[in-house]
Formats: C-alpha cells, sequence, structure tokens
C-alpha cells in the first residue's frame, strides 16, 4: 500500500533541492536581463537627442523597484508557495473541522 504522506515528503524534499539548485542561475539570469533593460532604455533617451534626467531617472528607479520586487520573488519562491499551499490546507482543516488534514488520510 502506497503511503501518501512519504510521496508528499519526497516531492517536497525533491523540490527544495531543485529550487535550491536553480535559483543561481535564475538570479544570473534576472540581473543580466535587467541590466540590458536599463542600457536600452539609456540608449533609446540618448538616441533621441534629449536626454531628459528627470525623465530617465524616474525610468531608472521604476526598473530597480520592479526588479527588486522580482528578486524577491525569485529567491522567496519556494517557502512563499509552500505558504500559500499551506493556508490552503489551513483553511480547510478549519472548514471542515478535521485537523492536521494529510493525503494519508481517508474520509
Amino acid at each position: 500500500m502506497t503511503n501518501f504522506n512519504d510521496i508528499a515528503s519526497r516531492f517536497y524534499a525533491a523540490g527544495t533541492n531543485y529550487s535550491a539548485a536553480i535559483q543561481p542561475y535564475a538570479v544570473k539570469l534576472f540581473v543580466a536581463l535587467l541590466l540590458i533593460d536599463i542600457l536600452v532604455t539609456w540608449i533609446q533617451f540618448t538616441a533621441e537627442g534629449q536626454l531628459d534626467a528627470a525623465h530617465f531617472l524616474g525610468r531608472l528607479i521604476k526598473h530597480i523597484l520592479s526588479g527588486g520586487f522580482v528578486y524577491l520573488m525569485i529567491v522567496n519562491s519556494f517557502s512563499w508557495m509552500n505558504a500559500v499551499l499551506k493556508s490552503f490546507s489551513a483553511i480547510g482543516a478549519s472548514v471542515t473541522g478535521l485537523p492536521a488534514l494529510n493525503p494519508q488520510d481517508r474520509g
């Protein structure tokens, strides 16, 4: 008989390992793409011949803030998604009145 709790634990462990292995590559790719985006924005402003420093600074701040948010999502994605899934389990346990729901339990 298959123990579904063991299967869920194995998937969680594999997800943790893969997340840790992929994260450095994702961060490097993200930083490279962010720098390219900032460079293209700067080239566009200088190519138009009217480099408005205030407008460029506003765009740069927008890039940095949105980039910071995406960076946080890359770094914390696995733990945040795990928290979201656990919250669904907690809601289900609260609604049904059955504490500690797990895959092995049968109704």
